[in-house]
């Protein structure tokens, strides 16, 4: 091992509560935070998506990606819920132990 380098990366894990304004989980304020950290690899929870009036749909996490300079680097998948995933009787319950 003499003369070899380790490489190290920084892992951030951030629960943004949803974007609740009452939680400081504003677009702004999760970028704003990321920055600081600077994490190599990020791991969001709780990045909502939503539709408009309009039948637009926003994605937290496309904001956060977009203002954070991650760009396509963003991917999304949905969280296991107990209401509908954590059930002996259910495939994917019992294929994830």
């Amino acid at each position: 091992m003499s003369g070899q380098r380790l490489a190290k990366s920084r892992l951030m894990t951030y629960n943004i509560g949803g974007g609740r304004k009452d939680l400081g989980s504003q677009p702004d304020d999760v970028v704003r935070v990321i920055r600081e950290v600077s994490p190599d690899i990020l791991a969001i929870q709780e990045a909502a998506s939503y539709q408009d009036a309009d039948g637009v749909w926003h994605s937290l996490l496309g904001q956060v990606a977009q203002a954070g300079a991650f760009g396509n680097h963003a991917h999304f998948a949905p969280a296991l819920s107990m209401r509908e995933h954590m059930d002996v009787r259910k495939g994917l319950f019992v294929h994830g132990l």
